[in-house]
C-alpha cells in the first residue's frame, strides 16, 4: 500500500510539474509577445510624434500620440473651442460612430484590432483642458 501511495505521489508530482512548466512557458511567451508589442507601439508613437503637431483641418490639430499598456492614444486640440464652447456629448455624437468604424474597418488600423490594442482619441479645448475621450477597444469591432 505504501509503495502504491508513493508511486501515485510521484505521478501526481510529475503531472503538476508538467502543468506548472507548461503554464510558465505560456506565460513567458505571452509576456515576451506583450513586451515586444508594447515596444512596437512606443516606436510607432515616437515616429508619428516626429511630425507633430500637425493641423488635421481648420479646427483640429493632432498634438501627440502616446503608447502604453496595449493602448494607443491620439491627442487632438480643437483650436477654436474651449471646454465652455463644446461638450463631450457633442463631440461623441459627432465623431464616435465614424471613429469606431474607421478603427474597425480600415487597413491602417487592422494591426491594432488584431492585437487587441485599445485606440483612444482624446480631445482638448484651446485652453489645454480635456473635453472628452473616445475609446475603441478591439472587442467593439466584432459587431462591425
Amino acid at each position: 500500500m505504501k509503495k502504491i501511495l508513493g508511486v501515485l505521489t510521484v505521478i501526481v508530482a510529475i503531472i503538476i510539474g508538467r502543468f506548472i512548466g507548461k503554464t510558465s512557458v505560456e506565460t513567458y511567451s505571452s509576456l515576451k509577445k506583450e513586451l515586444n508589442l508594447n515596444s512596437i507601439l512606443i516606436k510607432t508613437a515616437s515616429n508619428i510624434n516626429k511630425n507633430l503637431p500637425m493641423m488635421v483641418n481648420s479646427e483640429m490639430r493632432l498634438d501627440t500620440t502616446i503608447a502604453i499598456d496595449k493602448t494607443f492614444r491620439y491627442q487632438y486640440t480643437l483650436i477654436n473651442y474651449s471646454v465652455n464652447d463644446i461638450t463631450a456629448k457633442e463631440i461623441n455624437d459627432k465623431f464616435a460612430k465614424q471613429i469606431i468604424n474607421n478603427v474597425c474597418t480600415t487597413k491602417d488600423m487592422e494591426a491594432f484590432v488584431k492585437n487587441d490594442i485599445t485606440v483612444i482619441y482624446s480631445y482638448y479645448g484651446k485652453g489645454g483642458k480635456e473635453i472628452t475621450n473616445i475609446s475603441v477597444p478591439s472587442y467593439k469591432c466584432k459587431d462591425i
